[in-house]
């Protein structure tokens, strides 16, 4: 996936935060590369909630339906979040 949202940004850094805060399975170490399903245990109910509290954290306005089953990855996941509520 090409992305142009910048990883080093506080609104990325801030929502992978809360990926990791809100995974099903604990992990010490991570990177964007970290498996949604495999390494952090995500299902379609956990990543729809996680895109609910991202909305709430950033106050934006309700998020495609498809944007929390289109990610396999962490850094993925937290490109797509990131682009939407910067208005991307």
């Amino acid at each position: 996936m090409t992305t142009r949202t910048d990883r080093s940004s506080t609104t990325w850094k801030r929502i992978a935060d809360m990926i990791i805060e809100m995974a099903p399975i604990p992990v010490a170490e991570w990177d964007a590369g970290t498996h949604l399903i495999d390494d952090l245990g995500y299902d379609s109910v956990t990543a729809v909630g996680l895109v609910f509290e991202v909305e709430r954290e950033f106050g934006a306005e309700p998020a495609p339906d498809d944007l929390a089953f289109n990610a396999e990855t962490l850094g993925d996941f937290t490109d797509a979040l990131a682009e939407y509520v910067s208005g991307g």
